[in-house]
């Protein structure tokens, strides 16, 4: 099952990824940036497979 179906609407991935970049920004402010790294490699690995889909599938990634 992919992720997209998990979470529902467009606009809830949304809120999803802002929810894990404002945690990633918390963690580096707080001066742990293992965490932060973690969440921005979770980001870039959620963004990158989300391309990958979208290209498999024939769209743009931003549709």
């Amino acid at each position: 099952m992919p992720v997209t179906a998990l979470l529902g609407t467009k606009s809830t991935r949304s809120l999803t990824v802002r929810s894990v970049w404002a945690a990633a920004k918390r963690e580096f402010d707080r001066g742990n940036r293992a965490r932060g790294l973690l969440l921005l490699s979770l980001l870039l690995l959620v963004r990158s497979g989300a391309v990958v889909e979208a290209l498999r599938r024939g769209r743009r990634p931003s549709d």
